[in-house]
């Protein structure tokens, strides 16, 4: 089974994503809205992979990122949108 940690403030968003990617079987979502649960979740029980948006409400992708990989190389996906593109230099320099 691979997990998958997704984390976004839209509750909504989380909900199709969950749907389509559990459609697969093999594939368990962890729906969470803010970088620190996500966080905690990660470092409790690992994941395969965090997919995250740039703006949880405590902290942003790339800080969530930059703290992750100082213990592990997990695969790690920041979702941008046109207001956050210009981070993308950061976000390659964190991991």
């Amino acid at each position: 089974m691979i997990t998958v940690i997704c984390v976004s403030r839209d509750s909504a968003y989380l909900s199709q994503v969950q749907e389509v990617l559990e459609q697969e079987g093999d594939i368990r979502v962890k729906p969470v809205a803010s970088g620190g649960e996500a966080l905690a979740s990660h470092l409790i029980s690992p994941s395969d992979a965090i997919v995250a948006d740039m703006t949880p409400e405590d902290m942003d992708g790339i800080t969530l990122l930059r703290i992750v990989r100082e213990t592990r190389s997990t695969p790690f996906i920041i979702l941008a949108d046109a207001g956050t593109a210009d981070r993308e230099d950061d976000a390659i320099t964190a991991g």
